[in-house]
Order: structure tokens, then C-alpha cells, then sequence
């Protein structure tokens, strides 16, 4: 929480997977509910707006201050939470999503993230990369080699990674990678399903 009174480090950024996937399922739901019935993979705002909501709901619920776009204003990244208290203020967690974008932007916005001093850093990007032939095991090697070059780095820090890609015309497959402040890859992703479509009332 963010009344423990320093930067809070958390058991592990990892933690925070399951509840962005059950955040998200909810979202989904409602989007969805307004877009006959369907939240489309390559809905590209749809999606964006949607993870910058579910973050938000996640970081007010754990008791920080939460800016992006919408909630009150952006601030540097697409999304970060603010811890404060009584003599300090602190960024715990900032977060970038890419949904569609590809090459230099795709590079330019993660390293933005290296470069924020927060805490938590969370980076979300979509399935564009498989249609290349890169899948979301390629761009982690790839990102966490950008972390390894980035100096000056801090082994306080830890990224999330979180690559989302259509399954089948009714369901996303959310995978997460972990990299340490070190650079180090985690080489055993969590994995989920969300369902992109709700039953129409009759």
C-alpha cells in the first residue's frame, strides 16, 4: 500500500499478472457489451483506453494516486502511479502500451520506461509482432537486451511485459514475461485467457 511510508518494492511485480487479467475480463465485458458484443483484436483506442482504465482501477485500489490520460492528465508515460505522503512523493509504477505500433515507435516508447524513475515499469504491446515472425518470447529478449545497455540502472527497478494476442475470433491470450533491474529475462511466462465477446440479451 501506499501508506507504508517509503517506495514500496511489493512481494514482486509479477504479482500484479492475475490482477490485470481479472481487472481486464471485467472491462472487456463492458466494452464489449457496447460494441456488439465484440472487442476486436486490432480495436486499437478501444484497447488502449481499456488497459490505461484497468490500471488506473488497480493503482487507486492499492492506494496511489493515478494520472494518465484520461485520470486527471498524462504524465511523461501513458500511466503511472504516484505514492504520497506527509514529506515525500515517489512514481511506484509507470506504464507504456503499444497497441499496433512497430520498429523505432516500438523501441523509443519502452525506452522511455528505462528512463522514468519508478519503481514498477509495465510495458503492454500486441500481437503485430507474431505477424512478423517476431513473437512476445523475441521482443522480451529484445527489450531486456535494452535494459542490460541502459545506464545508469537500478536493481531496485522490475518490468512487466505483457503481449496480447488473438487465439480464436472470441479469445486473447495475455502473456507476461519479468525483467530485473539487472536485465535478466524471466524465462517462465504466466499465461491467461480473455474472452474478447459477451452474449447478447435477446
Amino acid at each position: 500500500m501506499a501508506s507504508s511510508g517509503s517506495r514500496v518494492s511489493g512481494p514482486s511485480i509479477a504479482d500484479h499478472f492475475d490482477e490485470y487479467v481479472e481487472t481486464l475480463k471485467d472491462g472487456v465485458r463492458e466494452v464489449a457489451s457496447r460494441l456488439d458484443g465484440r472487442l476486436e483484436s486490432w480495436e486499437s483506442r478501444a484497447w488502449t483506453l481499456l488497459v490505461a482504465r484497468v490500471w488506473g482501477v488497480i493503482g487507486t485500489r492499492a492506494g496511489f494516486e493515478v494520472f494518465s490520460r484520461k485520470r486527471p492528465a498524462e504524465f511523461v508515460v501513458d500511466l503511472c502511479w504516484f505514492g504520497v505522503e506527509a514529506d515525500s512523493r515517489w512514481m511506484q509504477l509507470a506504464l507504456e502500451c503499444e497497441w499496433g505500433s512497430h520498429g523505432d515507435a516500438f523501441l523509443w516508447d519502452f525506452r522511455k520506461l528505462i528512463h522514468v524513475n519508478a519503481l514498477e515499469k509495465v510495458f503492454i504491446f500486441d500481437e503485430k509482432w507474431s505477424r512478423l515472425g517476431w513473437d512476445g518470447y523475441y521482443q522480451a529478449h529484445r527489450l531486456a537486451a535494452e535494459v542490460r545497455k541502459s545506464r545508469p540502472r537500478s536493481s531496485d527497478e522490475s518490468y512487466l511485459l505483457i503481449w496480447h494476442r488473438a487465439v480464436s475470433a472470441d479469445r486473447e491470450e495475455v502473456v507476461s514475461y519479468t525483467i530485473r533491474g539487472d536485465g535478466q529475462l524471466s524465462e517462465s511466462p504466466a499465461k491467461a485467457i480473455v474472452p474478447i465477446t459477451v452474449r447478447r440479451s435477446r
